[in-house]
């Protein structure tokens, strides 16, 4: 946050954070749960509820682009449907996260 704030005063903008994603994490690191324990009273609100945990499907992404797959028979693949909802979800938390600055 000390980095953004740098930018704001040094270039002049007005740059505001909406949301911290916590991203990439294992459920069951222990490290990662206590990082996520500090992050909390730092970020307070501004820390996002949904969770991105360490995923195959998102460091494939990096490579591919975004993808919905289909199975044989014609679904999206679980996988990408899963992913797709961790973005919705972000979005949404997001969306309203951005009403507190208008």
């Amino acid at each position: 946050m000390e980095y953004m704030e740098y930018f704001v005063d040094e270039f002049n903008t007005n740059l505001k954070v909406v949301g911290v994603i916590p991203f990439m994490l294992e459920s069951s690191d222990a490290v990662d749960k206590e990082m996520y324990a500090q992050a909390q009273p730092i970020y307070q609100e501004h820390l996002l509820n949904t969770v991105v945990l360490k995923n195959a499907r998102l460091k494939r992404y990096d490579g591919s682009g975004i993808t919905l797959e289909k199975t044989k028979t014609g679904k999206i693949e679980y996988w990408d449907r899963r992913t797709h909802k961790i973005f919705k979800d972000i979005y949404n938390e997001l969306e309203i996260h951005k009403t507190w600055y208008e």
